[in-house]
């Protein structure tokens, strides 16, 4: 069992195919950029691309999993929560890149760079855009379906962030 990948310098993962995160709770972390046009899949325990990834490729959310952004994901890529108890988090402030789908009550998007204060942090929804902001930190997600803002809860993910979840 592989829990991290690395490459010194300027490399990188390229994945025009799959890479599949499962059979495990724990940790799997990826030191190199990830170029990805193809998916990936995270079905169990946590994902994390530490320095983000590029390319209009899937990230996929299958079930009790993590799948954590350090920095971005590429503009023209997608997130699918798949099943319910799916978390997707990002250290990135500003506008998440990828277009979110699926994202439903049981699932948590944590917007781990924006604390957490009760009764000031905010949650915005309009044209399509989540915003969560607290202070002058703030993370705008775009996300595909009906939602209603007063569904959409905000409490402390536990590490100094917020996380979001709906319903």
């Amino acid at each position: 069992s592989v829990n991290s990948a690395s490459s010194s310098g300027s490399g990188a993962i390229v994945n025009a195919g799959t890479i599949a995160k499962a059979g495990g709770l724990g940790n799997t972390t990826l030191y190199a950029a990830v170029s990805n046009t193809g998916t990936v899949a995270v079905s169990e325990g946590t994902l994390t691309l530490e320095q983000g990834a590029s390319g209009g490729g899937s990230f996929v959310l299958d079930g009790p999993a993590t799948l954590d952004f350090v920095l971005d994901a590429g503009s023209g890529s997608a997130v699918l929560f798949l099943h319910p108890g799916g978390t997707l988090a990002t250290q990135a402030l500003g506008s998440f890149a990828s277009t979110i789908s699926g994202f439903a009550s049981g699932d948590v998007i944590d917007a781990a760079s924006v604390g957490f204060v009760s009764g000031t942090t905010a949650v915005g929804f309009d044209g399509g855009t989540l915003t969560v902001s607290e202070g002058a930190a703030s993370a705008a997600f775009a996300l595909t379906g009906s939602y209603v803002v007063g569904s959409f809860h905000l409490a402390a993910d536990g590490h100094g962030g917020t996380a979001v979840s709906y319903g």
